[in-house]
């Protein structure tokens, strides 16, 4: 496999999307989130409140649930009586809010010098998790200048089995490719609140599909072409549109580029998100070769998803055994029912991760502010805060690299991605490679965790020129992270 088949390099650049209505709520606007004491009180509520069920959170978590407001009364009304009734643990309406990115020309200018070295490491890989994978991998991939900032390699060589990675992360996030070659034999089912079907959420279910085939078949033919365009600088991206607010968006949505602009070679353009959940997933890989992935589809391809498909994708990946769930999203408004499945989550000895988001600001963001949540910020190669990446005290727990980093992109291909989405999957796969060892601690969030990325991974301050809380406790270091864990003190 060598560098002609590195087509596709994805920027730091979101769109402001439409928003979508939610399943079975007429009126979003009028749609809320409500948690009871127990089960048994839901009839009651929905009865006193006048309101119209729609879902549960899980079969197991009946009393979180979304129900439709009364036609006639205003939703600051219905609102008001919900959180004054006795009855009511919580509720909150399913709001609109939006985050929008930064200008990207400067990082545009910059992409095909950033990525040019990475690009340029052809070959089959033959190191040390080289087993895991069922494909032929390319050294570019698994010898990235990401990796070898994170000491990955010296890692998956120690001979122990934790040393590649246990258990299952969960990606909340647009689906995977299950076809891809460099994900077979890691991907465990999970659920695709979209279509609403058990299995391995595809993002190609996000395509028309009678469109499927073309963008495939578009996909497949630009991965025939030479990237010499990428290298020299001439490739070009779309700029972001312009739009409503969106509820909740992927804190990496983007636009990819060859030697054209995209919407040239597949007719039409591909989703603003398609490919988001492959690449996060190829970054937990990449930590964790010895970890299984459990995708759970909560957004669609332009990148939006509702908070009730965001808790709904907590609980069932809290239950169905994840010892990881990955949050590569944000949103503004603090949501005390996301923060609730976050609490049940960490409850059960879950280890809940989230990018900080692309702003290149201090404000908070959510689930990543949250205190039971490890927030992620970007740095690049040369262990600096990215432009781009939010930071500071109360956001960020640590940062990973998220720039030019080399992952996995839908139809067999690679991509080269800018955000901190990505960091938050390198996050999440090293926790991977903690899991056996933080078993044998009484809290293994905080014991190990906390304790080993947080603590005594590469502590920031001589890598961070904007101040001392800006990264938390500093870029990741996944090797230091194990031998923390593995000695426990």
């Amino acid at each position: 496999m060598n560098r002609r088949r590195i087509t596709i390099i994805t920027l730091l650049a979101l769109s402001a999307l439409p928003v979508a209505a939610w399943a079975g709520c007429a009126d979003p606007g009028n749609c809320f989130l409500v948690r009871v004491p127990t089960g048994s009180h839901v009839a009651t509520v929905l009865q006193s409140h006048g309101l119209q069920f729609v879902d549960d959170a899980h079969p197991n978590m009946p009393q979180v649930f979304m129900a439709e407001g009364p036609a006639g009364v205003s939703p600051a009304t219905t609102l008001q009586n919900l959180v004054a009734d006795s009855l009511v643990g919580g509720a909150e309406t399913a709001a609109i809010a939006s985050l929008s990115e930064d200008d990207t020309d400067a990082v545009l200018e910059s992409v095909p010098l950033a990525a040019a070295t990475d690009l340029n490491l052809a070959g089959a890989y033959d190191g040390p998790s080289a087993a895991h994978f069922n494909a032929t991998a390319w050294n570019g991939y698994l010898d990235q200048t990401a990796a070898t900032l994170l000491r990955l390699d010296e890692t998956h060589s120690l001979g122990h089995v934790e040393a590649q990675g246990t258990g299952v992360v969960a990606v909340i996030d647009t689906g995977v490719d299950p076809d891809h070659p460099l994900l077979q034999g890691a991907l465990v089912a999970g659920y695709d609140f979209l279509e609403r079907e058990y299995g391995i959420p595809s993002e190609w279910d996000a395509l028309d599909p009678a469109e499927r085939q073309d963008a495939i078949d578009d996909l497949t033919y630009a991965a025939d072409q030479s990237t010499s365009g990428i290298l020299e600088g001439t490739a070009v991206g779309r700029d972001s549109d312009t739009g409503t607010g969106v509820e909740i968006i992927l804190d990496q949505s983007f636009d990819v580029i060859v030697e054209q602009s995209f919407d040239v070679i597949v007719e039409g353009g591909l989703p603003a998100a398609f490919g988001h959940g492959t690449m996060v997933a190829g970054l937990v890989r990449l930590a964790a070769p010895g970890a299984q992935i459990m995708p759970v589809r909560a957004f669609d391809g332009d990148g939006t998803a509702s908070v009730f498909d965001i808790v709904k994708g907590i609980y069932f990946a809290t239950l169905s055994g994840a010892d990881v769930i990955n949050m590569s999203f944000s949103v503004d408004q603090h949501s005390e029912i996301l923060a609730n499945a976050v609490n049940f989550a960490k409850l059960l000895g879950v280890v809940c991760v989230s990018s900080t988001g692309n702003e290149g600001t201090a404000h908070l963001t959510y689930p990543a502010a949250l205190g039971n949540v490890i927030g992620v910020a970007s740095t690049d190669n040369q262990d600096q805060l990215s432009a781009f990446s939010n930071y500071g005290l109360g956001l960020a727990t640590l940062a990973a690299p998220g720039e030019g980093v080399i992952t996995l992109f839908p139809g067999g291909l690679y991509a080269a991605a800018w955000g901190t989405s990505f960091s938050a999957g390198l996050v999440s796969g090293t926790i991977a490679l903690l899991n056996e060892w933080r078993m044998f601690f009484g809290n293994p969030y905080l014991r190990t965790v906390n304790f080993a990325l947080g603590e005594m991974a590469l502590v920031g301050s001589a890598y961070n020129p904007t101040g001392a809380d800006d990264w938390g406790a500093g870029r990741l270091d996944s090797r230091e992270a194990f031998a923390n864990g593995l000695i426990g003190e």
